[in-house]
């Protein structure tokens, strides 16, 4: 996201950008929220492929949202949207320090608000799963979720957390089955990796990976029935690590961690 001067229509930065009357070139006044490769172009001309959502011409000053489309010896992104760059946003704008940190934590509210279930706990066990067959059908979950498994088998295990709080989703505090892949494969090694004894915040997605027999029947001896898996690296947070989840706790429930 960034604030931007529309320099000229049809035309382009990068000679192997397809130009049509929807691009342009930019020219990047200020970074609102970036990863750290991409702040770098800040105070730069680029392409934009605008969404067509509204007339723009040259010398409109505009609040661009924006995913990356073309990498090289210059930067072409896709317009999702454009918004004119009024004082409200100019005011905003003095307030950013970092467009990195500012994009994180971002995602990491949209990572909450996407989750089933927030709590705080304890894990008390991490096993295999209960039999072959939810490992097989782990497997064929994983492959919906990230394509064909083959070598970058997940070797998923089962983590038993006692709930110290929930945060977010059901009200129960009963000790919940957490699935995650135990395999450092590169598809997998950003997943957390659960062991006895840890103690943090989760934040938890129901998924169908896992949901074997015993989950599918109510008979997870010393668990809830109902699995969810941990895949991304925001899924979990110890709590002597500051900022990003339990922050957001804080905030929401003034928890004293």
């Amino acid at each position: 996201m960034f604030t931007g001067t529309v320099k000229k229509l049809g035309a382009a930065t990068m000679k192997n950008v397809p130009v049509t009357k929807q691009t342009a070139t930019v020219h990047i006044d200020k970074v609102v929220e970036a990863t750290k490769l991409l702040r770098r172009y800040e105070d730069h001309d680029i392409t934009v492929q605008l969404s067509g959502a509204r007339r723009v011409a040259s010398g409109d000053q505009l609040l661009f949202h924006t995913d990356g489309w073309i990498f090289g010896e210059g930067l072409a992104v896709h317009s999702l949207a454009e918004e004119p760059s009024g004082p409200l946003h100019q005011s905003v704008l003095k307030t950013i320090v970092d467009p990195a940190q500012r994009l994180k934590e971002r995602e990491l509210q949209q990572h909450w608000s996407d989750a089933d279930i927030v709590l705080s706990g304890t894990v008390s066990k991490v096993n295999p799963p209960a039999d072959t067959a939810d490992e097989a059908q782990g497997r064929a979950a994983a492959e919906q979720i990230s394509g064909p498994v083959s070598e970058h088998d997940p070797h998923w295990r089962e983590a038993v957390v006692n709930v110290e709080k929930v945060h977010k989703g059901r009200s129960s505090t009963e000790p919940i089955v957490v699935r995650f892949p135990s395999s450092m494969d590169v598809r997998w090694h950003k997943a957390p990796k659960f062991e006895v004894g840890q103690r943090g915040y989760f934040v938890l997605h129901k998924s169908e990976v896992g949901r074997g027999k015993a989950a599918a029947t109510g008979k997870a001896k010393g668990a809830a029935p109902v699995a969810y898996t941990a895949l991304h690296p925001l899924d979990f947070q110890p709590y002597d690590e500051p900022g990003g989840i339990k922050a957001m706790v804080a905030a929401d429930n003034n928890d004293p961690k």
